[in-house]
């Protein structure tokens, strides 16, 4: 699950940041500390992604599209993840983000992994889909 985490991650965070920008202030931190936290999280996707796409696996099953080539699969798990995630984004939300993103700043990116991984955790624990199942089921 936390490979997941530290593989989406930083997928999500740049499309999140341009989506901000508009709606913030120069200084505000997501701008350039939110640059920061992706770079350091980028900096190990791809050791992530065997353990990311076991996780992967064990949430969509049988899908076909596992079938495909790794940097195949990579593009579309990048395009679902950003739909879904900076889709959802409204701009009333970026100061709340990037005020949050500031106070996790002193967490290292391993840390920043731990914690996203048990929030989602608590957050899917009585979802009764089969990902809530499968992330809760991963930890």
């Amino acid at each position: 699950m936390n490979s997941l985490i530290a593989y989406a991650l930083p997928v999500v965070m740049d499309p999140m940041i341009t989506s901000c920008r508009p709606h913030l202030a120069s200084d505000a931190y997501l701008l350039s500390g939110g640059q920061r936290i992706s770079e350091a999280l980028a900096a190990r996707k791809d050791v992530e992604w065997k353990a990311a796409k076991a996780a992967v696996m064990r949430v969509w099953g049988g899908s076909k599209e596992l079938d495909l080539p790794d940097d195949v699969l990579q593009a579309s798990l990048n395009e679902k993840v950003t739909k879904e995630i900076i889709g959802k984004l409204n701009a009333s939300e970026c100061k709340d983000i990037s005020g949050i993103a500031a106070k996790l700043s002193p967490l290292s990116p391993d840390q920043l992994v731990d914690l996203a991984g048990e929030i989602i955790v608590v957050a899917v624990r009585d979802r009764k889909s089969k990902a809530g199942a499968m992330i809760c089921q991963a930890n």
